[in-house]
């Protein structure tokens, strides 16, 4: 039979765990909601960097104003491949 410090010292541990496994679980929602917002905002530039581009502004002007990289507003002025979706009317 375990005496009274050794329970106490496996409550402390499975205690600890819990407690270490909801802080982590926390703090990665916390991350994961950071690199959300984050991505969200760049994919929002990249929209309105096509809608620019769409509407004939120069490269330059598309890059200064969104603040994108020159690689994604390269990626922006690739020629698109066509959609196969076909509509039934």
């Amino acid at each position: 039979m375990p005496t009274l410090a050794e329970r106490w010292k496996k409550e402390g541990k499975k205690e600890g765990k819990l407690e270490g496994k909801k802080e982590g679980i926390k703090e990665g929602e916390k991350i994961g909601k950071k690199e959300g917002i984050k991505e969200g905002k760049k994919e929002g530039k990249r929209e309105v960097a096509y809608k620019l581009y769409e509407k004939g502004l120069s490269l330059d002007l598309i890059k200064e104003t969104t603040g994108l990289s020159w690689n994604e507003v390269n990626k922006i002025a690739a020629p698109r491949p066509y959609s196969t979706k076909i509509t039934l009317t």
